[in-house]
């Protein structure tokens, strides 16, 4: 589930379009799509990241977006 395209292009006319433009037709895949929803909701908190400095709090940022979008999947899978 984790590669997983996000938003796959099924229909035959767009598929011709992406390809003609030689864009992947797969898009992000979950993992990617729900790590971006995880930042967007962590970065609208006014207070994140308070007391950390900039360079460090970005890493930590992006790590645990990944990390909420890996547990997420996870947690889906088992749902199965």
């Amino acid at each position: 589930m984790k590669d997983k395209p996000a938003f796959p292009i099924t229909n035959d006319i767009a598929l011709g379009i992406v390809v003609d433009r030689e864009v992947s037709p797969e898009g992000m895949t979950l993992r990617e799509y729900y790590a971006g929803l995880a930042m967007q909701g962590l970065l609208s908190d006014p207070d994140v990241g308070q007391g950390i400095k900039k360079g460090d709090f970005l890493k930590w940022l992006a790590t645990y977006s990944v990390e909420s979008a890996d547990a997420l999947i996870e947690e889906l899978e088992e749902k199965k």
